[in-house]
């Protein structure tokens, strides 16, 4: 079963002339290898195929649908199509906030689970996890992750099986402040001088780097460096010990102040530990590279010599 939903997961990552990057690894390795991810001149924005959702074109109001992949799209118009898709199909298809990010924004879950999800299914199956956007700028990872909320919901009748022997979490944007941040608020435009921010958007109140990167707040009139961390390097394994992280907190790459330390991989993570005896597979998507990277990130493993070790696989 897990083999016919990986050969699916890894068809997905490439369509049209769009290639992502998948980063597989068990719940409790949610590692960091990966390559250099986005810059200036990529080219992320032709996606050919399937260029819209079956019911585009719907009014947005109350959970309609304005969901197309022939351009980029505001978190509003993401959570509007999570709104459509629970809408439409209620018997199997529901949505859970985990939480919220650092400014307040809700993190929500879509769940596809014919007989329910979780302790309060009908009887258990396992489950994957597909999250996008845990790098702000990586646009492309949300319409990656939506398209395939959008194949296997609303094309259910072409690969049954898929929902009838899996159940499925989908969170379209892991890092929603950094995306923001990225759009302008939402304005969709390559020239938003804060395109090609990477991190969350949290502010440590230690912080008062007069070299931020980004803007800054202020907090109980003090005014502090709201620089973020790197989401993808805020998890508890091999915290901060690879050879990808900084201790410079204006660094792209910097893990945070400790494991967890965003609200963004913490609520992640306590979803994944709630249902961590039916999740089997937990995808990243990301940009920049035709690859599905395994764990461990931290490790120095070569030529695939950590794939088969008992505690890396993943399917």
């Amino acid at each position: 079963m897990l083999g016919k939903a990986f050969i699916c997961i890894v068809a997905a990552l490439r369509f049209g002339h769009v290639t992502t990057r998948g980063k597989l690894f068990l719940i409790e390795t949610k590692g960091d290898g990966e390559t250099e991810d986005i810059g200036e001149n990529e080219e992320d924005g032709d996606i050919k195929d399937e260029a819209e959702s079956p019911s585009a074109g719907k009014d947005e109001i109350g959970g309609g649908n304005l969901m197309t992949w022939t351009e980029y799209h505001p978190l509003k118009t993401i959570d509007a199509y999570v709104n459509y898709l629970t809408k439409t199909f209620p018997d199997w298809v529901s949505t859970e906030v985990i939480g919220d990010s650092f400014e307040g924004r809700s993190m929500r879950v879509l769940k596809v689970c014919r007989g329910g999800c979780g302790a309060s299914a009908e009887a258990s199956k396992p489950a994957i996890w597909l999250d996008g956007g845990i790098h702000a700028r990586e646009w492309i990872s949300p319409a990656v992750v939506t398209y395939m909320m959008m194949e296997l919901v609303e094309h259910d009748s072409s690969h049954p099986h898929l929902t009838k022997e899996l159940d499925w979490y989908f969170l379209p944007n892991a890092n929603p402040d950094g995306y923001a941040y990225t759009t302008c608020d939402g304005k969709m435009s390559v020239d938003c001088p804060s395109r090609f921010w990477r991190k969350t958007r949290s502010c440590d109140p230690e912080d008062k780097n007069p070299e931020s990167e980004s803007s800054h707040k202020s907090i109980g009139g003090e005014e502090y460096g709201c620089e973020g961390a790197d989401p993808n390097r805020n998890w508890d394994i091999y915290w901060a010990s690879g050879r990808e992280s900084s201790t410079n907190s204006s660094a792209k790459n910097y893990p945070g102040t400790g494991p967890f330390s965003e609200a963004e991989t913490r609520n992640i993570r306590d979803l994944l530990w709630k249902n961590k005896k039916d999740i089997k597979l937990v995808d990243s998507i990301h940009s920049s590279g035709s690859l599905i990277l395994f764990p461990h990130g931290f490790s120095e493993c070569e030529n695939g010599d950590c794939i088969n070790k008992p505690d890396n696989i993943a399917a």
